[in-house]
Order: C-alpha cells, then sequence, then structure tokens
C-alpha cells in the first residue's frame, strides 16, 4: 500500500494542515510545553512544508532528534529551496553528531520542488506517445518517431527520479543495531544514530536491508521511519 501515498505526494496532492492547529503548536513551543505540541501537530495532519516544520521544532523541543530530523527532511523534499528548512535540517543533523550530506549535484536537482519535478516527468511522458503517434500516423518515419519518444521518456524518466528520495528511511529509534542476517538473535554489525538517513535495499521478516560507509546490516523495520507519508519503512 505505499504506491498510492506515494503517487498522491509526487502528483502534488498535497493537503494543507489546519492553521489553528500550528498556531497552538508554536504557542506551546514557545512556553516550552513540548509534549502539547506535539499533540496539536498531530491534530493539524496534512502534508505541507509548514506543517513539517513546525512537527520538526516540537520533536527537537522534546529531545527526539531522529523524528525531528524525519520532519525537517520531509520539509525539505517539498521545498527543497527554504533556506530556513535547511538551516533547521543542518542544525539537528548537527545536535545529533551527524555531519550534514553534502550531495553536490544532487542537491541542485533537489532544490527544485517535489511537485515540479513530478509533474514535468507526466508531462514529458504525454510528450512521447504524442510525438511517437504523430510520427507513425503522419509521417510513417518510425525510427524517428521510436527515437524522438525513447529520448523523450528518458528524460521524463530524470524528472522522476529526482522525487525518489522520498523512498529513503531515517532512523529513529534512540539503539538502533545493524545486524548480520534478519533475525533479532544475530551478531551485531554496527550501532546506528537517530536521525541518519538510509536508502532500504531489501525487507525480510520484519527487517530492513541498509548500508553504511560500505558495510551491510538488517534493521528492524520499527527502528525507521519512511520519508513517504505512509508510516514506518
Amino acid at each position: 500500500m505505499r504506491t498510492l501515498p506515494l503517487l498522491v505526494v509526487l502528483l502534488g496532492g498535497i493537503t494543507p494542515a489546519r492553521a489553528d492547529q500550528l498556531d497552538d503548536a508554536r504557542t506551546a513551543l514557545v512556553e516550552d510545553r513540548c509534549a502539547d505540541a506535539l499533540t496539536a501537530v498531530a491534530r493539524a495532519r496534512g502534508w505541507s512544508t509548514e506543517r513539517f516544520v513546525v512537527e520538526g521544532d516540537a520533536h527537537r523541543c522534546a529531545g527526539d532528534l531522529g523524528r525531528a530530523t524525519l520532519a525537517y527532511l520531509r520539509a525539505a523534499r517539498l521545498d527543497p529551496s527554504d533556506p530556513e528548512v535547511a538551516e533547521r535540517l543542518d542544525a539537528v543533523t548537527l545536535a545529533a553528531g551527524l555531519a550534514p550530506a553534502d550531495d553536490g549535484v544532487v542537491d541542485l536537482v533537489r532544490r527544485v520542488r517535489l511537485e515540479v519535478w513530478s509533474w514535468s516527468a507526466a508531462l514529458l511522458a504525454s510528450l512521447a506517445c504524442v510525438l511517437f503517434a504523430v510520427g507513425v500516423l503522419w509521417t510513417r518515419r518510425y525510427r524517428l518517431a521510436t527515437a524522438l519518444s525513447v529520448l523523450t521518456l528518458a528524460v521524463g524518466a530524470l524528472a522522476h527520479v529526482a522525487a525518489l528520495p522520498l523512498s529513503d528511511a531515517v532512523v529513529v529509534a534512540p539503539d538502533a543495531i545493524a545486524r548480520v542476517s534478519p533475525a533479532p538473535t544475530a551478531p551485531a554489525a554496527f550501532d546506528l544514530r537517530p536521525g541518519v538517513v538510509l536508502s532500504p535495499r531489501a525487507r525480510r521478516d520484519g527487517f530492513v536491508q541498509v548500508e553504511v560507509a560500505g558495510q551491510l546490516g538488517w534493521v528492524p523495520a520499527a527502528a525507521l521511519a519512511s520519508v513517504a507519508p505512509d508510516g514506518p519503512t
């Protein structure tokens, strides 16, 4: 059931959060009432940059750096060009004892808003179909039509890949341990700090395979939370 929520987000179906609940959360944060802020944010619901920024602030207030990272990362995926989101994400990453990510070209690609990439991919895929139909039905130039269609689809695929970081997961458990095999009694491979961002490679028996610094390990799925909005991993 991961596909439908992800498609909703990628196609721009982003539901606004309730403004009154977000205002209550901000007031609670000013008064250092972290638990009340988290309750208000949960009631706000929605999938928006503003909500995730407030949610990240609430988790950071409560000392949960893993879920604070997750919330800021979700906000950054929706609006990578927002400097306030970037500053918060860097700050919580440093607070967790981690180094801020430096993605180079990938970072530049992600500075374009998520829905722009998604709609671009959909439009380019449609254009590829039109080009193929025109080339075949009107010009009878099958090779040219095929070449243009494949090229357009390739560009569309690149636009789609730009939105794929939603498949990343964040370590939210305070004592996550990666093991050599997907079993709770398997030997430990390495520890994971809250806030570490991972790309899941495989899933088996309630565990997720991840790679960190060239090392492979299996982490309990409950220790991770997906950047996508449909719950854990």
